[in-house]
């Protein structure tokens, strides 16, 4: 009777009563009927009622030897408890009377309120849990819900930075796995002062309120150099405990100079930024980690420097973005030789640099180029946001030739009325002497921005060059000639030399044409700062030699050229100056399996370095096959091994990505030692999880080492052929280029070609031109600049007045020469062959009205202006407002000359017209044209190439005498 089992109310025994209904006599089955009711007694167990576990949470790697089950109606006798949870099974614990412990190592303790169970540590998996009992008379229940958490093991893995300079506060980020609430308390303990300790509550620190397992927290400057170790606490008391998770350096071993250049910065942009260290001191180590932080704000943060670049051991470079206005002081941090932390070196500088709520002012050039020394001189200063004339301060810091010798002068006078309107300044120069080299310092006393304009030479009254100012320099790779060359500068301070094919031959025909880049920098001061490397870029589509080679934007074109024998070619050749544009900006964490589900090998305990670049698609028109700059190192430093640890990267997708490379070093590697680690073929990737698997190791087909390394910023891209559509319409080598803009700051550009030799030998005087117009980088949504091209080269219907090849082709503009007009751009053709005539030196101007890129007229400037003519003229250089010669070869284009001329004081008439000529010969009686007095120029050269910059010309490789050389002679004191 159903109603009659149903659950009492407490667990009394109660009779039943079994009758049997009183049947017939059946003698044959022997069933006897009784007349009375026969009445026995049993005892119903009620359905247990588990209730709840205290505690209700627990930590899965600690021991709990006193839990308890609380509900009622459990009853006596043996039992059986189960939780239900993540696992695939349920989890057992059994009562005493079954005769054994249960798989946990304890027996469960029953009473019929309380069934009491102890769990040992990391034997029950996190999760949530419902408890099922089953009592002794098999009737099963469980709880209504779940009653018991046990938490997952915590992990305190390693902190960033690893290195933290003891002169700044920086905000360092632990990394920890585990935790699924918000951390209750962490300390940071000195390894051999234990005293040093420092506690940080629930309040002092901060996540992201999903993601609980990266802590931020605000490690304050002065605290004491050395190792310390950490420790991690819950609210319920789950911990983690790791040693060496982050070093303070406290030194001042490396003595930063006074001038970063540039001094002030706007806070809306991106700006380059260089860092020099004085002589004599611990130098700078590959690569260090530079901070800023604001002066005198004891409470403020420092900031990382953005892709730091080492230059030397004397000089870095960098880019400041994000910064808000103020006064700051730059941090420098070498890395670590050894483990201990007793090498790391720490140089700073206080008040180095100023960040402005507006655009500082700049310098862009400065006329005249040469200044004569015991005279009054005028120097007048062209740039952007000026300052007036009342708040100018200005000074010419002048040095000799070999860095020594310095002399500062002031400006006498300052007239201007700011902004672009040009700075008029006077300087007494009766203590310079002739041959030092000036750098123009102006400074603005409203805001204290100051610029440097690099620089102006001093020449004596017959203006004459001086030996001192010709030296040796560094070396090219392979000794060649005919190599195109371009400068290019990378970010504000970063300036880079290139050079691009040639060949090994001496005669008329090339032979050996190469497709070989090579690179190097150029320094603070004007030097190279090692030399030209071969291997170390993406190499020429086409080999070539006698090639034209321009900048536009972060992009170098190298047009047509030999490509063997006497074979011209009509090709261009385009490749993208790498920038950090396009660079990832990964982000590092960790997860943490305690089961290893995967099972995955655990890492070494140590430091392990992340860089993650894009790659492009065959089809990209930027950079084909090629891969972005690597994003800036992220650093982990791991414990002791732990199992099932990944570590995950995550950023945000790059335009025009194809897919990733993930690099990564060794446990404790060098980070110049990263090697290619992961490929994912997903340009819509934006993360990468590391489970310690064995890596990619691919080539590197930039060098064709067997290890393949990250990019860095100045690194050219994969070149890329254009279309045939887009070639040249005349095939010529020994041709000259150069890039005119619309109008002074336009996007839209016009890279022109002039003269050089068709296939047949024969000299050309035609031009033509490709309209390029730039989109410049976005590097808040990761776009590098792009250019879109016009449908054709157009051929001009203004040529040269005589054909010309092996020539210079000169921007002449108002920076370059100070009679042209604001928003007037000339192009001069300089040096060269005019055949076999000896008159084969002339300058040639062609006019470019302000909104177009016609060349509407061609005229000879000045016919014959020099001594000694100049064929195939190996340098011709366009400075102020004088033109050098250097080298070259003679009217028989066999014996090369060895002086240096120029032609000097170039006039010009106030207006123009398109038939005008530029020299107003009224002016140009005068002019003479000075052979070097008192030195001559130390080698005879040709078939060469030059580049300026810093204030340098470099004078490159070609013939000397009958054979190719890779020697570089530097000539200091020239405007750039």
């Amino acid at each position: 009777d159903a109603a009659a089992l149903a659950e009492p109310t407490d667990d009394a025994p109660f009779d039943v009563a079994v009758q049997h209904a009183n049947p017939p006599l059946d003698a044959a089955r022997g069933v006897c009927a009784r007349d009375d009711a026969a009445a026995t007694s049993m005892v119903k167990v009620p359905v247990p009622r588990p209730d709840a576990i205290a505690p209700a949470e627990i930590c899965f790697d600690q021991a709990y030897p006193a839990m308890a089950l609380n509900g009622s109606h459990f009853s006596t006798g043996h039992a059986l408890l189960e939780l239900v949870g993540p696992t695939a099974a349920p989890l057992t614990f059994v009562s005493a009377e079954v005769g054994g412990a249960n798989e946990y190592g304890s027996q469960l303790t029953q009473l019929n309120t309380r069934l009491d169970f102890a769990v040992r540590n990391s034997t029950l998996p996190s999760g949530k849990y419902t408890a099922r009992v089953t009592n002794v008379a098999g009737c099963v229940a469980s709880s209504a819900s779940e009653v018991l958490h046990v938490h997952p093991q915590v992990f305190a893995l390693f902190a960033l930075p690893v290195l933290v300079p003891t002169q700044v506060n920086l905000r360092v980020t632990l990394f920890t796995a585990g935790l699924i609430e918000h951390v209750e308390e962490v300390v940071f303990t000195h390894q051999t002062v234990p005293a040093d300790r420092y506690v940080y509550n629930a309040s002092d620190v901060q996540d992201d309120g999903v993601n609980f397992n990266r802590i931020t927290l605000t490690w304050p400057a002065g605290r004491r150099a050395g190792k310390y170790n950490v420790a991690v606490r819950t609210r319920i008391g789950c911990a983690a405990f790791t040693t060496d998770v982050l070093t303070v350096v406290d030194n001042n071993d490396i003595t930063l100079a006074a001038l970063t250049s540039p001094t002030h910065v706007p806070d809306a942009r991106t700006s380059g930024v260089r860092i020099l260290r004085n002589g004599g001191t611990t130098p700078f180590v590959d690569t260090p980690t530079v901070y800023v932080t604001p002066f005198g704000n004891s409470d403020a943060l420092a900031t990382e420097l953005g892709a730091a670049k080492f230059i030397n051991d004397g000089e870095l470079n960098g880019v400041v973005r994000g910064l808000t206005p103020g006064v700051y002081t730059i941090v420098v941090l070498n890395p670590c030789a050894d483990a201990s932390g007793a090498t790391c070196k720490v140089g700073f500088r206080e008040q180095a640099l100023t960040v402005l709520d507006h655009e500082p002012l700049v310098l862009s050039t400065a006329v005249p180029a040469f200044i004569e020394t015991g005279t009054t001189a005028t120097v007048t200063a062209f740039g952007s946001f000026l300052p007036t004339g009342a708040q100018a301060s200005a000074q010419l810091r002048c040095v000799a030739p070999d860095g020594g010798m310095e002399v500062v002068v002031a400006a006498a006078t300052a007239a201007g009325a700011g902004g672009t309107d040009p700075l008029v300044m006077t300087f007494n120069l009766g203590s310079v002497p002739q041959a030092h080299t000036c750098q123009l310092e102006v400074t603005n006393t409203a805001d204290g921005a100051s610029s440097v304009f690099r620089r102006i030479g001093v020449l004596n009254a017959s203006g004459n060059l001086k030996s001192e100012q010709f030296s040796d320099d560094a070396t090219l790779a392979p000794a060649r000639r005919g190599m195109a060359g371009a400068r290019v500068r990378v970010t504000d301070t970063q300036r880079q030399l290139y050079v691009f094919g040639g060949d090994t031959g001496t005669g008329a025909a090339v032979a050996g044409a190469s497709a070989a880049v090579e690179k190097t920098t150029v320094t603070e001061a004007g030097l190279l700062a090692a030399n030209f490397a071969a291997g170390g870029e993406n190499t020429l589509n086409t080999a070539v030699s006698f090639a034209a080679a321009t900048v536009i934007g972060q992009y170098v074109y190298v047009v047509g050229g030999n490509t063997g024998g006497a074979t011209a070619t009509s090709i261009v050749q385009r490749a993208h100056v790498l920038s950090s544009d396009d660079a990832p900006a990964p982000v590092v964490d960790v997860t943490v399996d305690p089961q290893n589900a995967k099972g995955l090998a655990p890492f070494t305990a140590g430091l392990y370095q992340y860089r993650v670049a894009a790659f492009y698609a065959a089809a990209d028109e930027h950079n084909p096959s090629g891969e972005s700059v690597a994003s800036d190192p992220v650093q982990i430093r791991l414990p002791a091994a732990i199992t099932g640890l990944s570590v995950v990267l995550t950023w945000a997708a790059v335009d025009d990505a194809d897919g990733y490379y993930v690099y990564r070093t060794a446990v404790n590697a060098a980070s110049g030692t990263m090697n290619l680690y992961a490929r994912i073929d997903d340009g819509t990737a934006t993360s990468f999880v590391d489970e310690n698997v064995a890596g990619l190791q691919g080539a590197d087909s930039r060098t064709g080492a067997a290890d393949k390394r990250p990019l860095d910023v100045g690194v050219l891209g994969q070149w890329r052929t254009l279309p045939a559509a887009l070639e040249l319409n005349v095939e010529r080598w020994g041709a000259c280029a150069n890039v005119v803009s619309q109008s002074e700051g336009s996007n839209s550009r016009w890279l022109v070609v002039a003269g050089g030799v068709n296939s047949a030998g024969a000299d050309l005087a035609s031009i033509e031109s490709l309209a390029v117009t730039v989109a410049p980088a976005v590097a808040a949504t990761h776009t590098r600049e792009k250019h879109a091209l016009g449908a054709a080269w157009r051929a001009e219907s203004v040529a040269l007045p005589t054909t010309r090849a092996f020539c210079t082709l000169t921007v002449v503009d108002r920076f370059h020469y100070s009679k042209i007009p604001a928003d007037t751009t000339r192009l001069m053709v300089t040096n060269g062959r005019q055949g076999d005539a000896n008159n084969i030196y002339a300058e040639l101007l062609f006019t470019l009205p302000p909104a177009a890129n016609d060349i509407v007229s061609s005229v000879v400037v000045s016919a014959d202006k020099t001594n000694a003519v100049r064929s195939l003229g190996q340098c011709s250089l366009l400075t102020g407002d004088f033109v050098f010669h250097f080298g070259g070869a003679g009217a028989n284009a066999v014996f090369p000359g060895a002086d240096v001329q120029y032609s000097e004081n170039m006039e010009t008439k106030t207006t123009f017209s398109a038939a005008a000529t530029i020299i107003d010969a009224a002016n140009n009686a005068g002019d003479t044209n000075v052979v070097q007095g008192g030195s001559t120029y130390p080698r005879r050269r040709r078939y060469g190439v030059c580049l300026t910059e810093n204030g340098s010309l470099f004078n490159m490789g070609g013939m000397v005498g009958g054979a190719v050389v890779n020697t570089i002679e530097r000539v200091v004191g020239l405007m750039t």
